[in-house]
């Protein structure tokens, strides 16, 4: 398909792109867009240094190509260079959204029409005051080819529906949201049930949530709050790229070292369809499951090509771009806990006054990490109480992992569309998280 220049290394990383925005706000359509394109990120290494280009015309591909060549100093023993020899080859095609599964076969119309379906049910409560609506879909097929035989592709597809919303009633305020995600256009249709369930969740907590003391306490994660705690808490860190370079901190995180307590595992998985489904990265590196802690212990880091070797380990298929115009970096795919063994009846049980943490607005972590809860609820003698206001949790995270003391039987992704990573300059990955509930046995609560 290209010509490759002798003695360096190339690789062409090709998006073909379908995207809808819709947006509703004020009584009013605020979007209503569609767009295609087809673009190519380009790499020339000659050994010493990385040579890129960027390029909204396919056509224009081995123009590109030559004309980084042309600035390289090239060398016969590229084909020796310890990141050439590590990154891989793969031929294979990976297929399943195209035809009638694809989002592009739909109007826009239609698409408008299942996101105005649930207007009536939003309208039909008295104490929301302020509402905006927002559709999206996305069909993103990669094709990645190399000068060391590579060319595999895939494709990935994701559609949402996200209402946010304010309620108010006798002072009392809640800001609160409804998103539904999936990967085929069918999944996304009768949603009406889990909507109106999220919506009078949220009118019980605006009329009945009680205020709480600061203090340490248990709390239990939901399975969203407990993958963004495993994404803020250990994720991060887990970028190999972080330390890049840096020997203390390669010293204090060593494979094999106990990090957290011996019945928590947390995983890194491109090849699971979850909204960061990466079968292939971006340097062509096939999905694996690796895991970052298995029963307590440091049991690996996510890798590009530069990193494995820095570090002397495996690939991982972990070098993402967010789009034809960056460079591939270190970043997380579907990062979730596995689940335990414990029923979560057991789990609220044997907790005598704590916290239930059900839904979140936000998260951060490295050393330290803050969880801000939307919807939380107490726990009192083994049984789930009053909903409560909470507006933070926050600790250590290296002490708060060896705090976790039960993980339920049962766990499941976000499946999200609306919830991305930003690093650097490199905004709004897609990615996913999740796990089962997890309790920790104490945790600073901040009313």
């Amino acid at each position: 398909m290209f010509e490759f220049p002798d003695s360096l290394y190339c690789d062409v990383r090709i998006e073909e792109v379908f995207q809808t925005r819709i947006a509703f706000g004020f009584g009013d359509v605020q979007e209503m867009l569609e767009r295609r394109y087809e673009a190519a990120f380009v790499r020339v290494f000659d050994g010493k240094r990385w040579y890129y280009s960027a390029t909204s015309s396919v056509d224009a591909v081995q123009e590109h190509i030559d004309r980084l060549a042309s600035l390289t100093t090239p060398s016969q023993a590229v084909s020796e260079h310890p990141v050439v020899q590590k990154l891989e080859a793969h031929r294979e095609t990976l297929r399943q959204f195209s035809g009638p599964q694809s989002v592009s076969s739909k109007t826009i119309k239609e698409k408008y029409d299942l996101l105005s379906h649930y207007f009536p049910i939003i309208d039909s409560y008295d104490h929301i005051r302020l509402w905006t609506a927002r559709y999206v879909d996305e069909l993103r097929n990669k094709r990645f080819i190399s000068s060391k035989g590579a060319d595999c592709s895939f494709d990935y597809q994701k559609i949402g529906l996200l209402f946010s919303y304010e309620m108010s009633a006798k002072g009392n305020q809640i800001k609160d949201s409804f998103s539904y995600g999936a990967h085929v256009y069918r999944d996304m249709e009768a949603q009406d049930r889990k909507f109106a369930n999220t919506l009078n969740r949220s009118a019980d907590f605006l009329k009945r949530a009680k205020s709480v003391e600061s203090g340490r306490y248990p709390v239990i994660l939901s399975p969203q709050a407990a993958g963004v705690f495993a994404h803020e808490s250990f994720g991060h860190l887990s970028e190999s790229d972080t330390y890049q370079g840096d020997q203390t901190l390669k010293d204090r995180w060593v494979i094999g070292k106990q990090v957290a307590h011996k019945n928590l595992s947390i995983v890194d998985d491109g090849g699971v369809l979850g909204m960061g489904y990466t079968p292939f990265d971006d340097e062509g590196t096939k999905a694996r499951k690796t895991y970052l802690i298995r029963d307590g212990v440091m049991a690996g880091r996510l890798h590009n090509a530069s990193t494995a070797v820095d570090f002397g380990e495996n690939l991982t298929g972990n070098a993402r771009a967010i789009s034809f115009e960056y460079e591939p970096i270190v970043r997380m795919t579907n990062t979730y806990i596995e689940p335990g063994k414990t029923p979560l009846c057991s789990l609220i049980g044997e907790v005598d006054n704590g916290f239930l943490i059900d839904t979140i607005k936000s998260g951060f972590g490295s050393t330290n990490f803050t969880v801000s809860p939307i919807i939380a609820y107490r726990i009192r003698r083994g049984t789930i109480a009053e909903p409560v206001k909470i507006s933070l949790l926050t600790g250590n995270s290296f002490g708060t992992l060896f705090k976790i003391d039960g993980i339920s039987d049962r766990a499941s992704l976000g499946e999200n569309p609306f919830v991305t990573c930003s690093k650097r300059d490199q905004l709004r990955l897609p990615i996913d998280f999740g796990g089962p509930y997890v309790r920790i046995s104490e945790i600073d609560v901040v009313g």
